[in-house]
């Protein structure tokens, strides 16, 4: 009887006339923490973009163990980060 520990998984070769596969790119429109912390000139760090990012203030999705923030987030929360909204009181 086969002993379980020298089963191998079933090895993928490369047939004749295939290209290797290349690793997945992300969409522009979506940018990392540190793709972020770049795109502001490092002038806030990476922990505080992670702060943002975990209390729901910079809009992202965490897709395994990273977080990935919309252009179009980044461009809405510089707008209004940049441009405080006045209160009438």
């Amino acid at each position: 009887m086969p002993s379980i520990l020298n089963i191998r998984a079933p090895v993928r070769s490369e047939g004749a006339g295939q290209k290797p596969r290349e690793p997945r790119r992300r969409p522009e429109h979506l940018l990392t923490v540190n793709d972020v912390y770049e795109e502001l000139d490092r002038r806030i760090g990476k922990n505080r973009v992670y702060e943002l990012v975990r209390s729901g203030d910079l809009p992202a999705k965490r897709i395994g163990s990273q977080y990935f923030v919309a252009r179009r987030s980044l461009d809405a929360w510089l707008d209004e980060v940049e441009t405080p909204q006045s209160h009438d009181s």
